[in-house]
């Protein structure tokens, strides 16, 4: 083995043992605090993959957007992710069971709702832009959605709604996108607390996306995708698709259409 790998492999091995709990070193944001005190099970939750990825390829790129080629190492995506899910627990009251909807294409924001959401332990519901004002209308009243992301472009669909919303600009800076400042507020947490200031569901059955049609015969209707059925079908796709390290994943799909086909958490488990 060469020196190069020697220094690779102890790193590897540090950053699982901090994840694990057995460095001496005692704070490990990428930590996942356990849902159970049980020794032999644990709830599938997909957001896991992030956490995971973060600590074993912290430097590697998990995002790549836009014009402007903005890039997000997993351990910047992590950060993001964990400051979107304490701004929303801390700033906007988002609880467990709450219903999170998130109206945008596929910008880097759409893919951090996909785990802040679930790691609020509330429930995403991404919807289709291309639906009429009054179909995005009966979807936020039908899913009692508590809070609404919406990307600058597509404010006009949520005009009408009394809903607390956070607009996305999809700028990457704070000056000019309210997103991002939204962000600001749940990065001191997000430093000191990581991931174990968040509890995790104690119920893999419990329901953690709500994806609808889009009413071409009738209204729409919703679907709701649980913890383990996620988590399974991303890691069947990544043996079906045969991800590996290596691989770069182009979102054709609208992660507002099942989630990609689950592909967000599928590319991520993957790293």
């Amino acid at each position: 083995m060469s020196a190069n790998s020697n220094i690779i492999a102890k790193e590897r091995i540090q950053h699982i043992t901090n994840t694990i709990g057995l460095s001496s070193v005692v704070h490990a944001p990428h930590r996942v605090k356990p849902a159970n005190e049980a020794a032999n099970h644990s709830e599938l939750n997909p957001v896991h993959f992030l956490a995971r990825s973060a600590t074993i390829y912290p430097q590697k790129i998990a995002v790549v957007h836009g014009m402007a080629n903005r890039r997000y190492t997993y351990a910047q995506l992590n950060r993001r992710v964990l400051a979107l899910t304490y701004a929303l627990k801390h700033q906007l009251s988002v609880r467990r069971g709450d219903v999170v909807a998130i109206i945008a294409p596929n910008i880097p924001a759409m893919l951090e709702a996909h785990f802040a959401i679930p790691a609020a332990n509330a429930i995403i519901c991404a919807i289709n832009t291309r639906l009429a004002p009054k179909e995005v209308d009966y979807i936020l009243n039908h899913s009692g959605a508590k809070v609404v992301l919406v990307d600058a472009e597509f404010a006009g669909l949520v005009e009408g709604s009394k809903l607390p919303k956070v607009i996305i600009a999809d700028t990457g800076v704070a000056a000019s996108d309210e997103y991002e400042r939204f962000l600001e507020t749940g990065y001191r947490d997000a430093d000191s607390l990581g991931w174990g200031g968040l509890d995790q569901t104690d119920d893999e059955n419990e329901g953690v996306s709500l994806c609808y049609t889009s009413g071409t015969t009738g209204k729409p209707k919703g679907v709701l995708y649980t913890y383990r059925g996620m988590y399974l079908a991303a890691l069947g796709n990544a043996i079906e698709a045969q991800l590996r390290l290596d691989s770069v994943h182009l979102f054709i799909v609208p992660l507002f259409h099942a989630n990609s086909w689950i592909f967000p958490y599928a590319v991520t488990a993957i790293a």
